[in-house]
């Protein structure tokens, strides 16, 4: 986790440096004229498996597979 301490101007506007371009980002008021920028991990999803079987090809699946009539008790 990387935590600076950067000065406000008088409008309580951050330039914040390149290493946070893209990153999710807390900023706690320290002081008058000072913040503290820290990089928070975001949540992780859990991907639900209609947006997993979405992704899959058609061509992908197999063809059915005929075994025939049932034989003997498979049919209860």
């Amino acid at each position: 986790m990387s935590v600076q301490t950067r000065k406000v101007d008088a409008k309580c506007r951050v330039t914040l440096p390149e290493q946070f371009a893209g990153q999710v980002v807390a900023i706690q008021h320290v002081g008058e004229s000072e913040v503290r920028v820290r990089i928070v991990k975001s949540p992780r999803r859990r991907p639900s498996l209609a947006s997993l079987l979405a992704g899959v090809p058609d061509d992908y699946l197999p063809d059915e597979v005929v075994f025939g009539p049932p034989v003997g008790e498979e049919l209860l």
